[in-house]
């Protein structure tokens, strides 16, 4: 084979080799195509943003919650963080109207926040959440608690300790907001608290751990009232699994229940009672494990230990001291944690056969007891407290809690560990009396212990014999002689004072109204009751009620003669009448209810003295009073009337009578409409003399009329201070008052006789009521319920209408009738005679007639020969009186 270079130089290969050259751009190849071409984009961010919104409803910086929630699941914290924010700043600013809709994108947003690895997130999450919480209803987060609580349990399992953590300020976040929905869920959330309280933290993350807890206990009693909203609660339908997604260490699995309850097997009717039985006997806790309260039980008094075996109480890997507030949150939690479990333990055990908690769990709680014991009382220097108050609350706490214990351990094993018994009543009082003290000075000082003792007393109490324990006795004695034995107004009004007497009435209560002859020391107390009801007045509705049932019932066991019915008695005026002037007596402030419980614990005790009649007829005369509150203490006193001597019940009637004063008209009214409403004001009995009037005649109306004699002469008689107005509304009362009473005798024995004493005033008070009626210039059409009065005594007595008209004969003849005002009364007595109460009277009083005649005679002497209504008049008379007859026979 030749070579190249033999072969004249000649390239033979299939390619041209391009030799590039530094600094030379290379040559475009030969199937290049020119792409080149220039564009424009127009980007409207904050449009763009509006139209993802749609509702409206974003963030400061325009974000949706869309775009927050789908941020959640970003693998930046700090992107997490910020949607959080977000998220807060939509809640804080949106309305609650506006938020609803948007619930069930919120509410799983925030709850993933509690299992995300970044405390920040977290802390925010919580805070986002608990403004949520406190916006809206239970009615709208209840369907979105099986999600929430799936949330919370993830949180307390997880593997993080601070997430732990945060689970537990999210329980107590949710138990402080809404506690009634977390009520179903409390043995599911119980058991992840054992494994909280057994980490060895930093004080302040036990105290969060136990908070939880507590709020948890808390929550834990259901009613009737709860069992039936859970029964119609819409977490009972659902059934769903749900897995989350997101930055968090656990996965969540949620399943719902069946719609459908399973249906249990019935063979006879014994199956129905016995199925009724176990439902009754269940509690909010039915699913729930009682180890778990016991191992509970047992890690808070491993906590205590630690609080006692270690004065700077200093916690795992730290030397710092605690702050004293630390410590003081932390031992009041570590007590109430106590309280509330045994509280649980107890109530599930009071639904089982043998109704006893097992045996190593009294022995637990004998030896929490004899711990708390050797605490009380705890002292400012023990634990470095910061105030004296601070040290009062926890030794109430204290002593709550040790009541709790002891109250259900059974005596026999109530021992410390060297077999001596553990005397905590005693204990108890022995503390608790010189706090007692302190009230006699400072109605305002806290009433942490007085709470502590009114519930041992309340414990004290032996039903069975119906007494007190020697400390119960002991502890009343000092009450007594503390709050009774003084009226001390500033006292009684009191929280310290009113949580007192209401602690007095359940004693009361619960002793069954015992025979207080055989206690002088409930007798000094419930005696000095009625000083409480003055004090109280309309301050304090509650306490009042309560006082008003004890001392009914205790009156109704006793009996109204004893020693106690009489001091009440005396003492009852003090709620009627007052010594001041100006200041309005207890009964008038009190509420419908407790007016009510006065008038019948008056009842019980009957004979009610002077004053206290003198007190109540004040308070019916009042036109500002409720008239239906009148109507009750006349028809109370009614039904005692036997018991009150008649001179005072009669004295009681007559004054409570209230005659309104009479508004006067404005001058030169033209309107009838004005003059017509005053004439239907004017013209309608007062309910006081209608309620009077019927009391009165169920006395027995003939036998009363002599001594109301002096009464009905006193409103006939003519009073020149008074205005016209007010004068009739006077004479109004007295006639219809005489006039009701006359109807029934008329009625029950058929005489109708006017006292003759009365012709005289009747007489004088019927025709100024005429002249009153008659003098207005407008029309009379809404005159006729003014004549009611007047025409019911006419017709008990024909000669006050002979005399009435007589009386208007003689006005007409001196010629000081005015023309309107003479049309008015010719009306007015047309239609008292075309009356069909007085139409039976008048036959055969040819009398009447000739009093019309002379009525017609001076009316033509006065130049009104052509009056309107006169020849009616004259017709009339002559039919009723029957001379038209006589003249046509």
């Amino acid at each position: 084979m030749s070579s190249k270079r033999k072969s004249g130089g000649q390239s033979q290969s299939d390619f041209k080799r391009l030799k590039a050259k530094v600094g030379k751009r290379a040559p475009k190849a030969a199937n290049f195509t020119d792409t080149t071409f220039k564009s424009a984009s127009i980007r409207m961010a904050d449009q763009h943003a509006l139209q993802q919104i749609g509702t409206g409803v974003a963030s400061a910086r325009g974000r949706s919650m869309v775009d927050l929630s789908l941020q959640l699941s970003h693998h930046a914290a700090a992107v997490r963080l910020s949607a959080v924010k977000g998220l807060g700043d939509i809640t804080r600013h949106e309305s609650t109207a506006s938020l609803r809709p948007h619930l069930a994108l919120l509410i799983p947003c925030c709850a993933k926040s509690w299992v995300d690895e970044d405390d920040d997130t977290r802390t925010a999450g919580l805070t986002t959440f608990g403004e949520l919480l406190r916006k809206q209803s239970e009615t709208s987060i209840r369907p979105f608690m099986p999600l929430i609580v799936a949330y919370l349990t993830s949180a307390l399992h997880s593997l993080d300790s601070t997430m732990r953590v945060d689970g537990a300020k999210a329980v107590h976040l949710v138990c402080s907001v809404h506690p009634k929905l977390l009520r179903p869920h409390v043995a599911k959330l119980l058991k992840p608290f054992i494994g909280l309280l057994t980490d060895r933290g930093k004080l302040a993350a036990k105290a969060e751990i136990l908070l939880g807890l507590v709020s948890l206990m808390k929550v834990s009693k259901v009613d009737a009232s709860d069992r039936q909203l859970k029964r119609a609660s819409i977490e009972s339908c659902p059934h769903f699994t749900f897995v989350s997604g997101g930055r968090s260490r656990n996965a969540i699995v949620v399943e719902g229940r069946s719609i459908r309850p399973p249906v249990a097997p019935l063979s006879s009717i014994q199956d129905i009672l016995s199925l009724d039985r176990s439902r009754a006997g269940r509690t909010d806790g039915e699913n729930d494990d009682m180890e778990v309260i016991q191992e509970l039980m047992e890690k808070v008094r491993n906590i205590l230990m630690e609080i006692l075996e270690s004065e700077t109480m200093e916690v795992a890997k730290t030397k710092k001291s605690p702050s004293p507030q630390s410590k003081e949150k932390l031992i009041s939690l570590v007590f109430q944690a106590i309280g509330l479990l045994w509280k649980r333990k107890t109530r599930f055990y009071e639904g089982q056969p043998d109704n006893e908690p097992p045996e190593k769990l009294q022995k637990l709680a004998v030896q929490v007891l004899s711990i708390l014991l050797d605490m009380l009382p705890l002292q400012r220097g023990d634990f470095k407290f910061v105030n004296d108050s601070t040290v009062e609350s926890l030794n109430s706490t204290l002593c709550t809690t040790v009541m709790t214990i002891g109250a259900t351990v059974p005596e026999n094993i109530c021992q410390d560990s060297e077999g001596k018994q553990l005397k905590w009543k005693s204990q108890l009082s022995s503390f608790l009396l010189p706090h007692l003290q302190r009230y006699k000075s400072d109605q305002d000082y806290p009433t942490s212990a007085l709470n502590v003792t009114c519930d041992l007393l309340l414990s004290s109490v032996d039903s069975a014999s119906n007494s007190l324990y020697d400390h119960g006795s002991a502890m009343l004695k000092a009450i007594n002689e503390i709050f009774f034995q003084d009226s001390n107004a500033a006292l009684a009004r009191s929280q310290a004072g009113r949580k007192v007497a209401v602690t007095v009435c359940d004693i009361l209560t619960s002793l069954n109204y015992p025979n207080l002859a055989d206690a002088p020391l409930l007798m000094d107390m419930t005696s000095a009751m009625s000083s409480f009801l003055n004090f109280w007045g309309a301050d304090c509705e509650f306490e009042t009620n309560v006082t008003f049932d004890a001392l009914l019932g205790i009156v109704r066991s006793n009996g109204t003669d004893s020693e106690l019915g009489n001091t009440l008695r005396n003492r009852m005026e003090d709620l009627v009448l007052t010594e001041e002037k100006g200041e309005r007596p207890a009964f008038e402030i009190y509420t419908t209810q407790s007016q009510s419980k006065f008038l019948a614990l008056m009842v019980m005790l009957e004979k009610p003295s002077a004053s206290c009649l003198k007190g109540l007829a004040k308070f019916c005369s009042k036109s500002s009073n409720d008239t239906s509150t009148a109507d009750a203490i006349v028809s109370s006193l009614q039904a005692i009337r036997r018991s009150i001597p008649m001179k005072n019940y009669i004295q009681f009637l007559l004054t409570s009578i209230v005659i309104p004063k009479a508004k006067s008209k404005r001058k030169n009214q033209s309107s009838d409409e004005p003059f017509a409403s005053f004439l239907s004001r004017m013209g309608t009995m007062d309910s006081g003399v209608r309620r009077v009037s019927v009391a009165l005649i169920e006395c027995g109306s003939k036998r009363i009329l002599q001594m109301l004699l002096p009464f009905l002469k006193d409103l006939l008689k003519p009073k020149e201070e008074l205005e016209a107005a007010d004068s009739y509304l006077r004479y109004r009362a007295s006639i219809s008052l005489l006039a009701l009473i006359l109807l029934d005798i008329q009625v029950t024995t058929g005489e109708t006789d006017v006292p003759p004493e009365l012709n005289e005033p009747l007489v004088n008070a019927l025709f100024a009521s005429i002249d009153f009626i008659s003098a207005s210039k407008n029309s009379m059409g809404g005159a006729t319920k003014l004549l009611s009065p007047l025409i019911g005594v006419c017709h008990a007595e024909k000669v006050l209408l002979l005399s009435l008209f007589d009386r208007i004969v003689d006005k007409v003849a001196d010629y000081k009738t005015k023309q309107h005002q003479l049309k008015n009364i010719v009306r007015l007595l047309v239609d008292i005679s075309n009356d069909d109460r007085i139409t039976a009277r008048l036959d055969g009083f040819d009398q009447l007639r000739g009093s019309v005649l002379a009525l017609k005679q001076s009316v033509q002497k006065n130049g009104l020969q052509k009056l309107e209504g006169i020849d009616q008049l004259q017709a009339l008379v002559d039919v009723r009186t029957g001379y038209k007859e006589r003249q046509r026979v």
